[in-house]
């Protein structure tokens, strides 16, 4: 599995999430929340720990990348913007596909 290209903090990943795709998390031990469509379909569900200082481990970023099934590009594209959650949404089905 391709590493991404940079170390994100909880902060980016947080907010290109849940402001961006708009996964509502629970708080708790681990924020966790799903990826909806808005036509209902389930597509994956992401795990975040909580608030850390320094950035998140490259293993946790490994994981969102398998479960979101982008590239490390694409994630670098979310995160840092030029990706806007319709065209997420149009590679997500691109993606993961009729199931």
């Amino acid at each position: 599995m391709p590493r991404p290209r940079r170390n994100y903090g909880w902060r980016e990943l947080n907010s290109a999430f849940e402001n961006k795709l708009g996964v509502p998390f629970r708080s708790g031990k681990h924020r966790s929340g799903s990826y909806r469509l808005p036509d209902g379909d389930h597509l994956f569900h992401v795990t975040l720990p909580q608030q850390h200082r320094r950035g998140l481990s490259r293993g946790i970023q490994r994981d969102l990348l398998r479960k979101t099934r982008l590239s490390p590009e694409e994630l670098d594209d979310l995160v840092r913007c030029p990706m806007t959650g319709p065209q997420f949404e149009a590679r997500a089905r691109e993606l993961f596909g009729p199931e």
